[in-house]
This record gives structure tokens, C-alpha cells and sequence, in this order.
């Protein structure tokens, strides 16, 4: 688990065009731990959801997705 400073660095380092190769591989380590600490609480939210949804509605849609790497590196260059 990272620290929200070590999380925001790894940010930082990331759209940095003058982060080393090295710098650049450490920040990607921290961002897909950051990533797959999501997906146990998200996976969770969507077992209740999709358990209790139909008491609100015949036909629930729900669905889950993690966020795409890329798409993260394009809100950070944002």
C-alpha cells in the first residue's frame, strides 16, 4: 500500500517528460497497485447492487470496470 504522497509523486513522475526509464517504471508499479486496490471495494459495491437492484427495478443494468491506464495518464496530462 502507498501513501497518497507517494500516489501523487508517481502522478507527477508520470507526465514528466524528464522522468528517468526507471522513474517512469516505479510510478507505473505504484499506479497499477493504486488500480487493483480499487477492485476488491468496487467488486463488492457491485455484488450488493446487483442483490438489491432488483427490488427497485424487473430488469437492473449494472456494470464494473476498472479504469484504463491510459485513460488515467490523459486525466493526469489533462
Amino acid at each position: 500500500m502507498y501513501s497518497r504522497g507517494e500516489v501523487d509523486r508517481s502522478g507527477k513522475a508520470l507526465i514528466d517528460p524528464q522522468s528517468t526509464s526507471e522513474a517512469q517504471d516505479a510510478a507505473l508499479l505504484v499506479l497499477n497497485n493504486w488500480r487493483s486496490s480499487h477492485s476488491f471495494p468496487l467488486n463488492t459495491f457491485q455484488v450488493n447492487l446487483r442483490r438489491w437492484a432488483p427490488l427497485i427495478d424487473d430488469d437492473p443494468l449494472s456494470a464494473q470496470r476498472l479504469k484504463r491506464v491510459p485513460s488515467i495518464l490523459a486525466k493526469l496530462n489533462g
